[in-house]
């Protein structure tokens, strides 16, 4: 079986499966051993995702069509960024980051998913993921989700690092309803069910466009916004990163970010995005 024939197996397996969130890494059984090591050569995993080390999940989340320099440009800064004002940052406080690269075979702008494309896009972000371990010492996964908005992701994320935290897998392949989990206990996220961890928060990796469409609130209707995005970020936040593509100055980007902070924010206000 071909490196894309795993990868397409493992697709295929998670779209039957109904579960939203999967995490490919390690084989858990013996008849999936040959798959397994097809993917452990291209991505070569050989750090946990999650440690007793790590404080924060920094996910990006893209439709990966396909990896390209500002995704990693945008991994890059996100590792380097201070998020302790009173501490200092540097390549020692990377020990402290994992990075989750999360695909959604649903698309809230777009709702009708194409599988037989998503197979190529895993394998480049399996290049990726193994590109930016090597470079940078920081454990890199991807994931799978059936998710289409961020507060959806964040939750069913932050439910399977639960499951696993709290040894709800067993060693197989578990669906439960809001995660897949694929791998041994310890392989799959390096957290023991005998020595439980305070989960990482989890950090989205947006660019500024996405931003916009983040707050849009047509995308929760009929809740409100506040409503749907107070759970979210009692767990989750934001990693913006300001877009030079001519459509908005960097001025007026700071200036819609500002906004936020104050509570001025015009929500009427999409820049067409």
């Amino acid at each position: 079986m071909s490196s894309l024939q795993a990868i397409s197996h493992e697709l295929q397996t998670f779209i039957k499966s109904r579960a939203s969130f999967k995490l490919i890494n390690f084989a858990s059984s013996s008849s999936d051993i040959h798959q397994s090591q097809q993917l452990d050569q291209q991505i070569h995993l050989r750090l946990p995702l999650i440690s007793p080390l790590t404080k924060r999940l920094l996910i990006l989340d893209s439709s990966f069509n396909p990896p390209h320099k500002a995704h990693a440009s945008l991994i890059v800064q996100s590792l380097l960024h201070n998020y302790d004002p009173a501490g200092t940052v540097g390549f020692a406080t990377i020990n402290k980051f994992s990075v989750l690269l999360l695909l959604s075979i649903n698309n809230a702008d777009k709702k009708t998913a194409k599988p037989a494309q998503f197979h190529h896009r895993v394998a480049m972000m399996l290049e990726l993921a193994n590109e930016l371990q090597n470079n940078y010492g920081v454990a890199v996964g991807v994931g799978l989700t059936d998710k289409s908005l961020f507060v959806n992701k964040s939750k069913v994320v932050s439910e399977y690092l639960a499951t696993v935290a709290t040894g709800a897998n067993s060693g197989a392949a578990v669906d439960t309803t809001h995660a897949e989990v694929t791998g041994t206990h310890y392989d799959a996220t390096g957290v023991s069910a005998s020595n439980p961890q305070r989960l990482p928060r989890l950090t989205f990796l947006l660019g500024f466009d996405t931003l916009v469409r983040f707050l849009n609130p047509a995308y929760y209707k009929p809740s409100s916004l506040e409503d749907s995005l107070t759970p979210f970020f009692k767990d989750s936040d934001l990693f913006i990163l300001e877009r030079e593509d001519g459509k908005l100055t960097l001025k007026e980007q700071n200036e819609y970010i500002n906004k936020i902070g104050t509570g001025e924010l015009d929500q009427k206000d999409d820049f067409g995005w």
